[in-house]
């Protein structure tokens, strides 16, 4: 934690089982394939230690391509 921040790392990891249907390339039926992505969070809290910003940073390539998208 630096001041009013506080950043963090996720790891998710699940199965394709669903489709997904918030891709940038329209609906994607499930595969059943394994995936793992990560995702950097940084948080900024107020003076009262109320939650006020939040950003969030992924890499939306390596998502899409363990969900079956080719590159083009």
């Amino acid at each position: 934690m630096e001041g009013n921040y506080i950043a963090c790392q996720t790891t998710i990891v699940g199965t394709f089982v669903r489709e997904f249907t918030h891709s940038p390339v329209g609906p994607l039926p499930p595969n059943g394939d394994g995936i793992a992505f990560e995702l950097t969070n940084i948080f900024r809290y107020d003076d009262a230690g109320r939650l006020a910003e939040e950003w969030i940073q992924t890499d939306n390539r390596v998502v899409l391509r363990q969900l079956g998208v080719a590159d083009g």
